[in-house]
């Protein structure tokens, strides 16, 4: 039946289970084998996906794999192939047992002696590696099965038969202790008791357990228990055990615990020297000491002489193991004599294996110098220019530099005996690309930290700039930290920059170009030929930031050198007529910033960038938009007929396009307002589908234009509105506060919407809110939105009906805690003084509260009040001298009384001038004088007792004038 099974081509999963229940007869014929094979095979598949059928058959399938494990090897003059299909065979048998071990354990239980046949029987890792998952699995099933387990394995260590399965015992050994804490706790005692008597190979794997339960812990702890780490003194011994292979398990079970435990070892620091250069566990004795004298210093002082011993002529492996503890030595700063005369000893040593050394001895030899320098560098500066040679090995190169920058940084010195050599390696045929490039390194680095010392030595980065790409790079980049500083020093290497610049694939033209930059602001005609390659690079390098570097070189030879515009434009031109995107997108930003110093040049390329507006590319329709900015900003006029051009990419631009858009037209609009007009449709959709920041720049223009609309745009003001009442940017308003005041003036009546939005946002808004609806109110009423109080900057005579309403809103703003909040309201309040006066008259009394408060705080509202008295005044002038106010007083202090010292540390006098303010005050006092010329006189004498004489002699002469009395200007 099974040679039935097996020839059919998808044999399915009822046929192999009946063939494994029904095993393989005595007869060992390669057929049968291989029938055996695939028969096992297709069980491991069938299995992963229903175990349901193989379980039932569970006992056959440990009987298979017992039988398999106990049968002789095959005889080779038999065939050679009938083992190989055995140890198949087994493969699959364990994995099948595997299997089962996860799916239903218990079904195994009662196989375990025979299951610890089978393992200890494995014949490799596979094996090996199923068995152990299948123990692991028991134990986790049932911790007694597990003791029991670990029992029998732990046996196979003292049976004076187990040979070759002792190995295989102690693996499974350590695997079940690392996976099950109590299994671990309950075995470690018997295992430390083995490691005191017994023989060597049971003793060799109980040193193992030890390690393995030390390096992996248990999987709920990161760290080991402090019982695997307590059997450290059951392993100290075995250091010095007569059989190699138990010294040197220890040597490796006390470099685990050296991680953990180091101060553990403190007294076997001599013991573990002795082991330096040993052929299997070299590197975990030095590792080790390493890890004790980082932890307990004074164990450098046990340090045998032999430490030492490897040089000058010793085994590279012994040199390179002895640095290392060497460097832990020096590294820990210790100042016992004995260790530091062990160092001083073989510095000699260390310095010429820099060169003539292995790689790792080269490489630990330099780590030990870097220490050396770190710690007392005095003792090396002689040596320096024999250091160098460690940049010509590459595993050295690292730590050398770091040597070399550290004593060149302690002695300057040192640089008359280093900069030789480095030019020397610099200049050698035989010295290959790498070490060129570290000792460019070198040199980089020290500019980097100290360009001054390196002042002197330019010469010999130009030696690096044609050595290699590595070299140049690191070259280029000294050159350029030392032109920041010392720009006149790097003069002389202009011309040698340049040519890395016209090197396409070199790696320093970002620094080349850096360094020509600084060059060109002391010395441009050093730099002025070579523009036409800075130009080049701008436009094809292939990393963005060495596009722009060259570039700002470029601006910067511009600038000290006007005249190379005529030969660089029909480059320009030509690049702005590329088929590669990336170039037309560089050529544009490189027109861009050359306008931005002087647009003159290249006002015949506008044309070509008006082109450009129309791109598909959102990035070259960006560059285009900027360019178009920078150009209407120098002069607007060569820009109008672009406008159209703009208005269209306003309306469909990405949100940095409009960006860019709008504030070209912003330019032109300056000048040319009409033209812009024309687009106000663009706008108004481009403000509508916009971002707040775009839309803020959108308000610009709109205020710029508002004079040339017949109409304002249906639903245009209240969106404005509602816009600027959301805005919270750093500045005080948004630019929507202009629009809104400049269009506020062609408006016949106030929507009833914006009057409700604003009334709630004065009285229960947020304090940005109530800010910007006080700005809106400011302007509505015709005043301006910028900090002054001059008359020429009122907006518009006649606030649109409805304005009005919002002035009970605006005086219970005075008492806001935000000045802002005041002096918006303020200024609103001032506006319809100016044209309703009448209609603000009866606010006087809140006005006169609102002086109480800002006469303390020298706040910024009293420049809008008294501008808003002078108006009343001119309207009626006795109806601010009533017993309910304190008027008078307020204008004699605004109008004359104001002490200049005060007022210069008022938050406002950095934006008011001293004049503008008191003058008002002035002409206001100077108009109640005239109806109530008694009051006026009282209240000069009242407090002071000084003469209005006394008063006229300490003002301003703009305030004298209007102290004579009322004047009408």
């Amino acid at each position: 039946m099974a040679a039935q099974m097996v020839n059919d081509a998808d044999p399915d999963v009822e046929t192999v289970v009946e063939s494994l229940r029904g095993g393989v007869g005595p007869a060992r014929s390669i057929g049968q084998l291989e029938e055996w094979r695939l028969t096992t095979d297709a069980a491991t598949e069938y299995i992963q996906d229903d175990p349901t059928p193989f379980v039932e058959i569970a006992d056959d399938i440990v009987a298979a794999a017992y039988r398999e494990a106990h049968r002789e090897p095959a005889r080779v003059e038999e065939t050679t192939g009938k083992e190989q299909l055995s140890v198949e065979i087994r493969d699959n048998l364990t994995a099948l047992l595997q299997q089962l071990s996860y799916k239903v354990p218990g079904e195994l239980v009662e196989h375990r002696r025979r299951l610890v046949e089978i393992g200890l029987r494995a014949d490799n890792q596979s094996q090996r590696w199923n068995n152990q998952h299948l123990f692991t699995n028991l134990a986790a099933h049932d911790d007694e099965v597990g003791t029991q387990l670990f029992d029998s394995l732990l046996s196979t260590f003292t049976d004076t038969e187990a040979g070759d399965r002792r190995p295989v015992a102690g693996y499974y050994v350590r695997c079940l202790a690392s996976d099950h804490e109590t299994i671990a706790e309950r075995g470690l005692p018997e295992v430390r008791e083995l490691l005191r008597e017994s023989p060597a190979p049971v003793r060799t794997e109980a040193v193992k357990f030890v390690r393995n339960l030390v390096n992996v812990g248990f999987l709920s702890d990161e760290t080991p228990s402090e019982a695997a780490l307590d059997a450290t003194a059951d392993v100290r011994p075995l250091l010095d055990a007569e059989e190699s292979e138990v010294a040197e398990a220890a040597v490796e079970a006390v470099f685990e615990i050296s991680e953990y435990a180091p101060e553990r070892l403190r007294d076997e620091v001599e013991q573990l020297a002795g082991f330096i250069g040993h052929e299997q566990v070299s590197y975990s004795a030095a590792t080790t000491i390493e890890r004790v004298i980082d932890a307990e210093p004074g164990a450098a002082e046990d340090l045998p002489e032999s430490i030492v011993s490897p040089f000058p002529d010793g085994a590279p492996t012994a040199q390179e193991h002895s640095l290392l503890v060497l460097a832990a030595v020096v590294e820990t700063g210790l100042d016992g004599d004995g260790a530091s005369a062990l160092v001083n000893e073989v510095l000699p040593d260390v310095i010429e294996s820099l060169d003539g050394g292995s790689g790792d001895v080269a490489s630990e030899a330099s780590e030990l110098l870097a220490a050396v320098a770190a710690t007392d560098p005095d003792v090396l500066v002689p040596s320096a220019a024999d250091i160098v040679a460690g940049l010509s090995t590459e595993r050295a190169q690292l730590y050398t530099r770091r040597t070399l920058e550290r004593l060149l940084a302690h002695d300057p010195a040192t640089f008359e005996t280093v900069i030789p050599e480095c030019r020397r390696l610099l200049e050698a045929d035989w010295t290959n690309q790498s070490t060129k490039g570290s000792v460019a390194e070198l040199l980089s680095n020290v500019a980097d930290q100290s360009p001054d010392r390196l002042v002197a030595h330019t010469d010999v980065l130009e030696t690096a700039l044609d050595q290699g790409d590595d070299a140049s790079n690191y070259a280029c980049t000294a050159l350029g930290e030392i032109s920041r500083q010392h720009p006149e020093a790097v003069v002389e290497h202009a011309p040698a920059l340049l040519d890395v610049v016209d090197e396409e694939n070199a790696s320093g033209r970002y620094m080349a170009a850096t360094a020509l930059e600084n060059v060109a602001e002391v010395e441009p005609d050093a730099v002025a030929d070579g523009a036409d390659s800075l130009l080049e690079m701008s436009f094809t390098a292939s990393e963005s930031i060495d596009s722009t570097n060259a570039r700002s070189a470029c601006m910067t030879v511009l600038e000290e050198r006007p005249d190379v515009a005529e030969d660089l434009r029909p480059e320009i031109r030509a690049a702005l007529d590329s088929d590669d995107l990336e170039t037309r997108v560089r050529a544009i930003q490189f027109t861009s910033s050359a306008v931005l110093r002087d647009a003159e040049p290249f006002y015949e390329l506008r044309p070509r960038i008006e082109e450009a507006l129309a791109a598909d590319d959102d990035r070259l329709t960006e560059s285009a938009a900027e360019c178009m900015s920078q150009f209407a900003d120098n002069r607007p006029d060569s820009v109008v007929d672009a406008v159209p051009t703009l208005g269209e990419t306003l309306r469909e631009g990405t949100a940095d396009i409009r960006k860019e858009a709008a504030s070209a037209l912003w330019h032109v609009a300056t000048d040319h307002p009409e033209p812009v007009a024309g687009v106000v449709d663009d706008l108004v959709v481009a403000f509508r589908d916009s971002s707040d920041y775009t839309k803020d720049s959108i308000c610009r223009v709109l205020s710029e234009v508002a004079g040339e609309i017949d109409a304002v745009p249906e639903g245009l003001f209240v969106e404005l509105v509602e816009f600027d009442l959301a805005y919270s940017g750093s500045l005080s308003t948004s630019n929507a506060v202009e629009a809104i005041g400049e269009l506020s003036a062609s408006l016949e009546e106030l929507d009833q919407a914006v009057r409700t939005e604003l009334l709630q946002a004065l009285r229960d808004g947020s304090t940005d809110r109530q800010k910007n609806a006080a700005a809106i109110a400011r302007v509505l009423t015709g005043q301006s939105a910028k900090n002054s109080m001059l008359s020429d900057n009122v907006v518009h005579e006649s606030p649109p009906a409805g304005t009005e309403e919002l002035l009970p809103a605006l005086t219970d703003a005075f008492d806001a805690d935000d000045e802002d909040v005041r002096k918006h309201a303020m200024w609103a309040v001032c506006g319809l003084s100016r044209t309703r006066p009448a209609t603000v008259l009866p606010t006087v009394e809140e006005i006169d509260s609102l002086l109480d408060l800002e006469s303390e705080a020298k706040g910024q509202a009293m420049f809008p009040a008294a501008e808003a008295l002078y108006h009343l005044a001119g309207h009626d002038a006795e109806a601010l001298v009533t017993d309910e106010t304190g008027l008078v007083g307020h204008l004699v202090w605004l109008g004359a009384t104001l002490d200049r010292q005060s007022f210069d540390e008022s938050p406002a006098s950095d934006c008011l001038g001293y004049t503008v303010y008191t003058t008002h005050g002035a002409k206001a006092l100077g108009r109640v004088a005239q109806a109530a010329p008694d009051r006026v006189a009282a209240e000069l004498v009242d407090d002071e007792e000084e003469s209005l004489v006394d008063l006229y002699e300490r003002a301003h002469e703009d305030v004298q004038e209007h102290l004579l009395g009322y004047s009408r200007k």
